[in-house]
């Protein structure tokens, strides 16, 4: 298993948010509030990911054997390819520009729902109703996990009764 995708995190986290990360689902996997089946060995995986990626050498050496287990696979081809690395073609800078793009949004996104885990409530809907793009969405599965809103059947997100009452405090400016 891959730590980085246990953790929901990017190879490129920082330790702020890698430690973030452990505190949550240490929290959702604890054996006391977690009642699966498998709860011992989940958080006994949990503490194994924060132990190899918390620690700057053994996580060094975890992404060397990562890469030498990927082989070189496209991301790294892309990565290394000439018109990533600066060339004055077009297409090389035009791609750059999206990738570029798209990888600190997901950086916002992931910084969004770490920092909405550690919110209160009611300050977590104000970011929300304020906030737009990737930070809304970072936002947003923060409040699923916090049990602010849930995912129906056909996958619509919905309120619950506490995050409704939340919105009228707000749009009232009771707060």
């Amino acid at each position: 298993m891959n730590y980085y995708e246990l953790l929901e995190v990017s190879e490129t986290a920082s330790p702020e948010v890698i430690r973030a990360a452990y505190r949550a689902l240490a929290k959702k996997y604890h054996p006391d509030v977690y009642k699966g089946a498998d709860r011992q060995q989940m958080m006994s995986t949990v503490n194994a990911a924060y132990g190899v990626l918390s620690d700057p050498v053994k996580r060094a050496e975890y992404d060397r054997r990562l890469a030498r287990e990927k082989g070189p696979g496209m991301r790294e081809n892309f990565r290394s390819h000439p018109e990533r690395q600066g060339s004055t073609s077009i297409f090389g800078k035009i791609f750059h520009g999206i990738t570029n793009a798209v990888e600190n949004g997901m950086k916002e996104k992931q910084n969004a729902y770490l920092k909405g885990l550690t919110m209160e409530p009611l300050t977590l809907v104000q970011s929300y109703m304020a906030s737009k793009g990737f930070t809304r969405l970072g936002c947003r599965k923060a409040m699923l996990d916090k049990g602010l809103l849930f995912v129906n059947d056909e996958g619509d997100w919905h309120a619950t009764k506490e995050c409704r009452r939340y919105v009228e405090m707000i749009v009232k400016g009771q707060v």
